[in-house]
């Protein structure tokens, strides 16, 4: 967007707050111009890295670039201290009474009741809806199913917050032994020690400060994230591992041919590591914030914005490694929470000086699959190449070091929490909710300039295209929409037989019924129903097929599972027949399926139990033949198929003139 020296507006790239965060000139040991090629690897229009591998390997093989990285990485390392890591994220355990409950729901002097003038003036407490967080709860979890959301933030910035989330002791799925019903988190990082002192002040002056003490005497720490940002070190450069051998899980973000953005090693629902582009994510996350509210996609205006293309060379490419420590199956006592560990006392670096010795091909490879067992095999070749000089290759952190780092910071924490305090503290210099609303505004008329191009629903209703993809937010009139097309076709001439209209779930499938009987416009030569249906009746010739949900093949598949061995003994029979149904439908995309491979890509945490879940997927297949019963992914693959045949195929193609389908963006290739 032009920036007008007369109103001194800034630019909307200016207003991007990672820009502030990020600056390249804060680092003196950063070098601008090896920096602005490394960020030249980033396209600002789709904010990640671009598809060009080979240009990504030119400069992880430039010399001058390899020699800057392999210093500030060495200099990173061995420079790890209490002034340069955090906590990312601590989620804290509470176990309230009936009576605690009751204390903080009361509206008069509550949790949303805040006291004190100076306190009302800057702190709000907001209800939240619950969301996912009581996704998949069973009976046999040991977390409760909680019933309420509070948000504690300063300033009116919302990015800044502590959540509070209480589960009700009277509520039916509450009554068994529980080790906390109240679960406080926030990330720390974004906020001083002093703001989270003065939040839990808060939840302390509403339970009553005796009986707060009290609580957290016996609270529960049930994650800590610790942190560490290497910045000038570019994430394309970081090929990270773990010491521990008994670590064999880990996954790349993105796995779709492209570099890879981020790093797990470990299983994610585990004690993990993760390494990742910091600037990429914190980019992302802004504009996210920005023109997700507006629910337009940042590429589409991107054209528009000026000083693009200084974005990320402005920047400090910033590695990130963090340690997750979820810790919910085996808890801390708060007050021993300074004995929690940082599992980047177990981090390995390849060096980038090794990468001279890896030839491009292979380095190509690597970008695009950074896990565990990729980079051990790296370590593995350099140490063939460098007999007994690990150092040659590696870097490690000191494990005295990293516990001297972080030990001061937990503990500083750990006393907030213990003793808050209801000193206020010092406004942020920069308030990010106000600057995601400022740079709203900047784009505002770009986004209303976009979408008066947007084509009329009557354009859209009339068109005379082949192929119409019509997007809308919920609530937009998308139903209504189709309704219309409809009656369009039909007053067009259309012979009702080649109208076909189809719906995902039975339940959408009789809605267009029911509003297309309430027109006047259902008839009986029309196709009108499920995906489910359509295939049955066109492909498979079984009108009255039935076809067995999702819920039914879990209970079966549970039903199947072997009573005794390592595979139920490791995981819960409900999560297990979940995730092989998971990996059923993925295969479903595969003419022939290697089922060892969609272990690999959808369940890795079963890698070693591969010959036993194959196991029970033969005999779920085996219980369906005897059955004659279909499941919705055996209708894809049947389907798939007929369609093989051509004279199906060709009767198929030409049996309907207009095919309308409902929620397309939910299907996949087959």
């Amino acid at each position: 967007m032009p920036n007008s020296s007369e109103s001194a507006q800034p630019s909307f790239i200016e207003m991007v707050v990672p820009n502030k965060i990020f600056e390249i000139t804060r680092f003196e040991s950063a070098h601008i111009e090896h920096n602005c090629s490394i960020t030249a690897l980033i396209d600002p229009v789709t904010i990640g890295y671009i598809y060009d591998l080979d240009r990504i390997v030119s400069v992880l093989t430039d010399p001058d670039i390899i020699k800057y990285q392999d210093k500030l990485l060495q200099e990173a390392v061995k420079g790890i201290s209490d002034k340069t890591v955090d906590i990312d994220h601590i989620q804290i355990g509470l176990k309230l009474t009936e009576q605690d409950y009751d204390v903080l729901m009361d509206k008069k002097t509550g949790l949303t009741n805040v006291k004190t003038k100076n306190r009302m003036a800057r702190l709000h407490v907001t209800r939240k809806g619950l969301g996912a967080v009581n996704r998949g709860f069973k009976k046999s979890d040991r977390r409760p199913f909680f019933s309420h959301k509070y948000r504690m933030f300063m300033d009116a910035d919302l990015y800044r917050y502590i959540d509070v989330l209480i589960a009700d002791p009277r509520h039916p799925r509450n009554q068994r032994k529980l080790a906390y019903n109240c679960l406080i988190e926030c990330i720390p990082t974004r906020l001083t020690p002093q703001h989270i002192s003065l939040m839990l002040f808060h939840i302390k002056s509403a339970l009553k400060p005796g009986r707060y003490d009290q609580l957290v005497e016996y609270g529960l720490l049930l994650r800590i994230d610790t942190g560490y940002i290497m910045h000038g070190v570019s994430q394309l450069f970081a090929f990270t591992m773990r010491n521990d051998t008994n670590v064999k899980k880990g996954s790349c973000i993105p796995d779709d041919g492209r570099a890879v953005e981020t790093t797990y090693i470990g299983h994610r629902d585990y004690k993990h590591v993760i390494a990742y582009d910091k600037v990429l994510k914190e980019n992302k996350l802004f504009i996210e914030k920005v023109f997700g509210w507006q629910r337009i996609d940042f590429e589409r205006i991107a054209d528009q914005i000026e000083g693009l293309e200084q974005w990320f060379p402005n920047q400090a490419a910033s590695l990130r490694i963090e340690s997750r420590e979820l810790l919910a199956k085996e808890p801390l006592l708060l007050r021993e929470m300074n004995d929690s560990s940082s599992l980047l006392q177990d981090v390995v670096f390849v060096r980038p000086e090794a990468l001279l010795d890896i030839e491009s091909e292979k380095l190509k490879d690597l970008l695009k699959n950074k896990s565990l067992y990729k980079v051990r095999s790296l370590r593995k070749r350099l140490a063939a190449a460098h007999k007994y000089m690990s150092n040659k290759y590696l870097i490690k952190f000191d494990a005295e070091q990293v516990h001297a780092a972080f030990t001061p910071i937990v503990n500083q924490l750990k006393q907030k929490i213990l003793h808050p305090s209801n000193r206020l503290p010092e406004p942020f210099p920069i308030n990010y909710s106000a600057q995601v609303i400022a740079a709203r505004q900047l784009v505002k008329p770009l986004i209303e300039k976009l979408r008066s191009k947007h084509d009329s629903p009557n354009k859209i209703v009339r068109s005379a295209k082949s192929a119409i993809y019509v997007e809308g937010c919920p609530g937009s009139g998308k139903t209504k929409l189709i309704i219309k097309r409809v009656k369009h076709l039909l007053n067009s001439g259309v012979d009702a037989a080649n109208i076909c209209v189809l719906a995902f779930t039975r339940e959408a499938s009789n809605e267009f019924k029911t509003r297309l009987s309430e027109k006047g416009l259902l008839r009986p030569e029309m196709f009108v129903g499920t995906f489910s249906s359509w295939c049955n009746q066109e492909l498979l010739n079984r009108p009255h097929g039935k076809v067995l949900n999702q819920e039914k093949c879990v209970e079966a598949i549970k039903q199947l599972l072997p009573k005794k061995g390592k595979l139920v003994r490791k995981f819960d029979n409900e999560d297990l027949a979940r995730t092989i149904f998971s990996i059923l439908s993925y295969a479903a995309n595969f003419d022939q399926p290697k089922y060892d491979t969609c272990i690999d890509k959808i369940a890795p945490q079963l890698e070693d139990l591969k010959k036993e879940v194959i196991g029970v997927i033969s005999e779920f297949a085996e219980w369906k033949k005897e059955g004659e019963i279909v499941d919705f992914n055996d209708l894809l693959v049947k389907s798939r198929n007929r369609l093989t045949e051509k004279k199906k195929a060709d009767k198929t193609a030409n049996r309907f003139e207009h095919i309308i389908l409902d929620e397309v963006q939910d299907t996949n290739s087959v």
